[in-house]
């Protein structure tokens, strides 16, 4: 959950551990569940391209649903498994298209 390039520290990122690239990354929209600011709903940028081996940090907006609005920080937090930052499990749905060259 580190940021790729020239600021590390934590952050969101979809690496490819496949051979292929991913294209069109996708994101369905979830809620997360913080401990200071209830739950907020998280959308995450589509992904055109993960190259094979590479990560690629897809741009996250998030929708309060009336509780206090989050920071990116914040989400990065109610990811990590550790005592006191997630309160609960945090499912994300990813989903990528498959591309195949046909031959005739």
């Amino acid at each position: 959950m580190t940021q790729p390039g020239a600021n590390p520290g934590p952050g969101f990122v979809v690496r490819n551990i496949g051979h292929g690239p991913a294209l069109f990354v996708e994101f369905r929209p979830c809620l997360i569940r913080t401990q200071a600011n209830g739950v907020q709903r998280v959308h995450l940028s589509r992904l055109g391209l993960v190259e094979p081996g590479k990560a690629e940090q897809p741009v996250a907006t998030f929708d309060p649903m009336g509780n206090a609005p989050i920071g990116y920080s914040i989400f990065i937090d109610s990811l990590w498994p550790q005592e006191p930052r997630a309160t609960a499990d945090q499912d994300i749905a990813i989903t990528s298209r498959m591309c195949s060259s046909a031959r005739s």
